[in-house]
């Protein structure tokens, strides 16, 4: 394993994955949590950010799936900012979670 690819030995993918399964259990709470999916959005961004960065300008390569990945975590963080503002219904919080999980397969 690379050490660029990974913190502590463990691969960053793993976190990447986390942040969409802690998004998805907020995004299903409704309005209780709404605070806390805020600040994971943000965290989220200024992570991404710096990662894309960092092998863009730092490592100068490219990686499909890393991109793929920022680009699914900045649509989430806009569809769930936009969501978790309003009031929304059970049918739809259910279609914004399965669409970060949909995310975190692929």
């Amino acid at each position: 394993m690379s050490s660029m690819g990974s913190f502590q030995k463990v691969p960053l993918g793993i976190f990447g994955a986390a942040w969409f399964v802690v998004a998805a259990i907020l995004g299903l709470s409704g309005v209780a949590f709404r605070s806390l999916l805020r600040v994971l959005f943000v965290l989220g961004l200024g992570t991404i950010s710096y990662l894309a960065y960092y092998l863009s300008f730092r490592m100068q390569i490219g990686c499909i799936i890393c991109f793929s990945a920022y680009a699914c975590m900045i649509a989430a963080t806009f569809l769930g900012w936009n969501l978790s503002g309003v009031e929304i219904s059970k049918k739809s919080r259910l279609w914004s979670a399965g669409s970060a999980l949909l995310a975190l397969l692929i």
